[in-house]
């Protein structure tokens, strides 16, 4: 599975870094002394390259491996980065309040990205916003948030998809 796993972790790691490059370069970081900063591009660098070894260090903890599905995989691939970024930024010297910030806003980037991705089907085939959000939540469903293995209840009532 690691060698199917390395271009996925590649493109994570590229999307990652151009939204930690975008997020960081444009806000005050406050550190643990309560001093107010803002980085500069070689600091974003160190703080870049100390994600995979952080992300190294959690992805057994993760048991990847046993996960059913390709989504379920890639999920949890976002969470040991995330997890990672917000360990790097606490090793930088960052304060909690200031790392959970950055991390949530970062994250906000990578992820609006993969909902455009995900929606991009509809958007090709509707302009009506409720088809094409009942499609997307229809398409996140069946990949990346499917989950084999639990109950899931999905359905339609009239135009709505409800699930639980």
């Amino acid at each position: 599975m690691n060698m199917l796993w390395r271009p996925v972790r590649r493109l994570i790691r590229w999307r990652l870094s151009r939204s930690a490059r975008k997020v960081l370069e444009t806000r005050t970081l406050e550190r643990l002394d309560g001093v107010w900063l803002r980085w500069l591009p070689d600091e974003i660098d160190l703080f870049l390259a100390n994600l995979e070894p952080q992300a190294k260090e959690l992805r057994p903890l993760s048991d990847l491996g046993q996960l059913p599905s390709a989504g379920n995989r890639l999920m949890v691939e976002l969470a040991i980065y995330t997890a990672a970024a917000y360990r790097a930024l606490l090793e930088a010297g960052l304060s909690r309040e200031s790392s959970r910030s950055a991390v949530a806003d970062i994250g906000w980037n990578v992820y609006a990205l993969l909902l455009r991705l995900n929606s991009l089907p509809l958007r090709l085939v509707t302009r009506d916003p409720g088809k094409r959000l009942r499609g997307t939540i229809g398409l996140l469903l069946r990949f990346s948030f499917s989950a084999p293995g639990y109950a899931v209840e999905a359905r339609r009532g009239g135009d709505d998809r409800i699930t639980h």
